[in-house]
């Protein structure tokens, strides 16, 4: 079976994650606050005018998010195609529930 990019970019991830080893999950916890928190500043400044929103900018926070989400889920025994196919099948059954 050949690998995904996402699954080459999981093995990435796992071997530059080696300094959280000793936090449990709380090292991606932490990583992954704090990146959104990168992403809702870029929002914030633009909403109040003080800043054009970079495009540039916001995708180097997203991909610092979802180095987080990679590693998060990666110390959870998850693959990002498992959370996603999850969300997808969560989101699925709740718009069904609603119709």
């Amino acid at each position: 079976m050949q690998s995904s990019f996402l699954d080459d970019y999981r093995l990435f991830v796992r071997k530059s994650n080696a300094h959280y080893d000793t936090l449990g999950y709380l090292g991606e916890a932490l990583e992954l606050i704090a990146e959104a928190g990168e992403v809702m500043e870029l929002f914030q400044k633009h909403h109040r005018r003080t800043q054009q929103l970079d495009s540039r900018r916001l995708k180097d926070e997203l991909s610092d998010v979802l180095w987080a989400v990679t590693a998060l889920a990666d110390k959870l025994g998850c693959s990002l195609e498992d959370v996603a196919r999850y969300n997808q099948e969560k989101l699925t059954k709740r718009r069904a529930e609603r119709a």
